[in-house]
């Protein structure tokens, strides 16, 4: 079979990655022992005890086998019992405290450190042999051995604050796969400072491995737990688990009797998130408010092997305008006023922004605005004519490859136009296929084992030949709406038509 199989870009492998973590403790040190699902790979690590305000690691970076890991825990054991025996009653045993599914990190409020334990989790989708989970719970272990009574009352407090936050809600993570960068990114990354493109497509990037790649700490929700005392810098990179703030969800739809899998994956920006109306337009950094990078995957659910898996992706981007702006929520009114809070007039900041947006998807960006563009009182257009300040004044400055591509479409005013009837999603299926045509959409396989069927499909949307590789084809550029919570829908029925067209096909 693999002989005969079809040129294709494959989702990086399961690589050996700590699954299950048994939680051993003494009175001077926490002993981590981590295995595979597999339980034929161990690793360990101890974390000191005796200075619960500083986080001291010692990782031997070794794997071990499971007779091998038995034996490394009985000389742990054998030695303490020993001192024990020479110390009398002041020393110390091994005691296993509990089982666990991964380290989310280590917090901080007054005093010393907590352990950030994953101890549910729930399957939430798989693609190929990549299974992504959702917690369900978590639990802190101190590290100090003995409470101080020193600001007891503060420290429990904020004890009490992290504790009522709902870890079972919106939190995932994939042990084997990066969910935290897109399908496309998994499986032909771009290294990081690659001059030659921005799409993953130059030799430079083909021929790279995922050792040059590290998680988008946008999207990692837990990266400060995990910078916490230098510990990602210290441990194996099996210990490390990125954690995405957002929205997965799968269904296994039969088409003609095949069976797809269709993934939707929605990673919030940890970057300035918050609260709507708290939080509106952008900060110094150039980020935006409550962003949310959405990614739509159809693949083949009659392979989980890599090599042979035939998957697509399409990812789109929201976000608050990129503009100095809030709302003033003093007053309980329906629509609190919006007031321009700064004026750059260099567009400084939202330039660094859109230089984000260039660097991590590429070209063209398609900006999308829904926002009101005609209105009896100033409200909405405040921003429609921030951001149409703000794309005019940077294109200058961009090459004509590389310039913003904007498309202001007010869905209000389009279907209560006097005299006319217009359908807004017709509208908005124009505005689909005129998207599709300029960023495109990832596919694994090579293009010219494409049916003539599906080559003529995707020569209707102008999208016959762009993005070609010998390999497969990608996504260049991205969809952005800002301040719209509303995605392109038309966009996703083509996309997935086109999908599971393919899937069905290439058999």
């Amino acid at each position: 079979m693999a002989t005969s199989e079809k040129p294709r870009l494959q989702l990086p492998g399961t690589a050996v990655t700590i699954q299950r973590l048994a939680v051993y403790e003494t009175k001077s040190a926490f002993y981590l022992v981590g295995n595979n699902n597999e339980s034929t790979s161990f690793r360990y690590i101890r974390i000191d005890r005796t200075d619960p305000k500083e986080i001291s690691i010692a990782d031997d970076r070794r794997r071990y086998t499971k007779s091998e890991m038995q034996t490394v825990i009985h000389n742990i054991e054998e030695k303490l019992r020993s001192n024990k025996a020479s110390k009398g009653s002041t020393g110390s045993s091994l005691k296993k405290l509990l089982m666990s599914f991964g380290l989310l990190g280590f917090v901080k409020f007054t005093q010393g450190y907590y352990l950030v334990f994953i101890t549910r989790r729930r399957k939430i989708a798989q693609i190929g042999a990549h299974i992504i989970y959702k917690v369900e719970d978590i639990t802190l272990t101190d590290l100090a051995t003995e409470k101080s009574n020193t600001n007891s009352t503060e420290e429990n407090r904020y004890l009490k604050y992290f504790n009522s936050l709902d870890f079972s809600s919106n939190f995932y993570f994939c042990y084997t796969m990066d969910i935290t960068r897109t399908i496309q990114q998994n499986i032909v990354p771009v290294p990081q400072g690659c001059t030659l493109c921005v799409d993953g497509s130059c030799d430079k990037c083909l021929l790279g491995t995922r050792a040059h790649f590290t998680s988008n700490e946008k999207f990692m929700w837990n990266v400060h737990m995990l910078q916490a005392g230098g510990f990602i810098d210290k441990v194996a990179p099996e210990w490390i688990i990125p954690l995405v703030y957002g929205f997965v969800s799968q269904a296994n739809i039969s088409v003609f009797g095949k069976s797809i899998y269709l993934t939707l994956i929605a990673r919030r920006s940890s970057k300035y998130a918050g609260t709507r109306f708290l939080k509106r337009g952008m900060n110094e950094d150039g980020d935006v408010a409550n962003e949310v990078e959405t990614e739509q995957v159809v693949h083949d659910a009659s392979y989980n092997n890599h090599r042979y898996l035939k998957i697509t992706a399409y990812v789109q981007l929201r976000g608050s305008v990129p503009a100095f702006w809030h709302q003033d929520t003093s007053t309980m009114v329906p629509k609190p006023p919006i007031t321009i809070s700064k004026v750059d007039p260099y567009f400084s900041t939202a330039a660094k922004h859109f230089n984000y947006l260039l660097s991590h998807y590429g070209a063209p960006i398609y900006l999308l605005n829904l926002v009101k563009n005609k209105e009896k009182r100033n409200h909405e257009i405040l921003l429609t004519n921030e951001l149409v300040k703000t794309i005019t004044y940077l294109n200058q400055f961009l090459p004509t490859v590389h310039q913003i591509q904007y498309c202001g479409f007010d869905m209000s005013k389009y279907s209560k136009t006097k005299g006319k009837r217009h359908n807004v999603m017709e509208k908005l299926e124009e505005i689909a296929v005129n998207t599709f045509q300029l960023t495109g959409f990832f596919h694994n396989t090579a293009v010219s084992t494409y049916p003539d069927a599906i080559k003529t499909k995707l020569a209707k949307v102008g999208y016959d030949t762009y993005g070609k590789t010998v390999q497969g084809r990608y996504q260049t550029g991205i969809s952005n709406q800002p301040s719209c919570s509303m995605p392109l829908v038309q966009l996703l029925i083509y996309y997935i038509d086109i999908s599971f067209s393919l899937s069905l096909s290439l058999s």
